[in-house]
């Protein structure tokens, strides 16, 4: 939850210092992203129902991190190792950080073509996945329940 509250701070920041529309627009769907983080670390405290599935989106969408002449993206919330390589030189590399970090292009003609994965994010997504189907299955249970009695 610090992480998303970080990544909100830092998207703020950015917002402050430029009077670009495209970056305010793109702020405001990575303080939005990081917003529904920090939501989604309360309900996963607070035990609800769905919250493993929505910690799983949330942590789903810090996976893919990518980079080109047209369009570049990047999340990372709390804790990221993103392994990374550049098809057109076979440059690779790992970025690491304890923190938030997002990044994003648009239309950036010098942008290499750069493909990459958040290994923490994977790691994560794994977990609720195999967490997930008992929770699922308790919630089909409940929703058979219900119907039966209709």
């Amino acid at each position: 939850m610090s992480g998303g509250g970080i990544g909100a701070i830092a998207a703020f920041t950015v917002m402050a210092s430029s009077n670009n529309i495209f970056d305010w627009l793109f702020c405001v769907l990575f303080i939005v992203l990081y917003g529904w983080g920090i939501a989604c670390g309360i309900r996963l405290i607070e035990g609800h129902a769905n919250a493993l599935k929505s910690n799983f989106i949330f942590w789903l969408c810090q996976v893919p991190a990518f980079a080109s002449p047209i369009a570049g993206y990047f999340l990372g919330s709390g804790l990221y190792v993103t392994a990374w390589i550049r098809p057109g030189t076979m440059e690779r590399g790992f970025d690491f950080a304890v923190g938030s970090a997002f990044r994003y292009s648009l239309l950036e003609q010098y942008q290499p073509l750069t493909l990459g994965v958040n290994l923490v994010a994977v790691a994560i997504c794994i977990w609720f996945y195999v967490k997930m189907p008992k929770t699922v299955k308790k919630l089909d249970t409940v929703r058979a329940d219900i119907d039966s009695q209709q």
